[in-house]
């Protein structure tokens, strides 16, 4: 019989492990395990993770699986998926949810470029930094759904070579304490870490060919817009 035909006719949406083995006529384990995977090559049949297994090793199959009708032909998107970089396909996620593709499927096309672009050289940087980079959006990395997604996909901060920005907990960094120093003033907190990490690491002393005594960090009231510096001088 052609499984994938006999599916494709019925009236429901999911169907049991057993209701398929009596479609074919109560088979054998190797010849249920095969039809059911040649009916998900050919997208007719979604596993339903969280059904579990049948705990046969040598040919496993799922308790319950989703027929997806011509509405949910997903064709073109495993045709897209298996065009993505390995590190985006390497655990089989997106063939094993495809509606997970075409839910991320623009973040997914931006991260793909970004990977394709990626060297040897690239460098780890902030959080905020590497999704405006990627994604054309500070915000984006610290969107729980999509955090999530990532996850799944395997994809880590080590992945994407970025580092989170610690919370102000420590003294404003002074490398030279002066009688008179200028003070640059961050409102951004990216922008201030990075200052004081190369003030710290590399000894830079100057911005915009003014010398800089003091870089800290202050949250400002709402009517001042965020994400700009401030110099002031002198400070005693």
């Amino acid at each position: 019989m052609n499984l994938s035909h006999e599916l494709k006719n019925r009236n429901k949406k999911t169907i049991s492990k057993d209701e398929i083995k009596q479609m074919m006529a109560f088979c054998s384990d190797e010849e249920l395990y095969r039809s059911i995977k040649a009916c998900e090559n050919d997208g007719v049949l979604l596993p339903i993770f969280s059904s579990g297994t049948n705990g046969n090793l040598s040919f496993p199959v799922y308790l319950k699986y989703r027929i997806l009708t011509e509405q949910s032909d997903y064709s073109n998107e495993f045709a897209a998926i298996d065009a993505l970089h390995p590190k985006l396909q390497s655990n089989g996620y997106l063939r094993r949810k495809p509606q997970e593709y075409q839910k991320h499927q623009a973040n997914l096309l931006r991260l793909n470029r970004f990977f394709f672009n990626a060297n040897a050289e690239t460098i780890p940087i902030s959080k905020k930094e590497r999704a405006f980079q990627i994604f054309g959006e500070e915000k984006t990395l610290d969107e729980r759904d999509f955090i999530d997604f990532l996850a799944r996909l395997g994809i880590t901060s080590d992945t994407l070579q970025f580092y989170d920005t610690p919370d102000y907990c420590f003294p404003d960094y002074i490398p030279i304490r002066k009688e008179k120093m200028t003070l640059l003033i961050c409102e951004n907190k990216d922008i201030w870490f990075n200052l004081r990490r190369r003030m710290f690491e590399d000894h830079a002393a100057t911005l915009f060919g003014v010398a800089l005594g003091r870089c800290c960090f202050r949250l400002w009231q709402p009517r001042l817009r965020t994400g700009r510096c401030y110099f002031l001088c002198p400070v005693l």
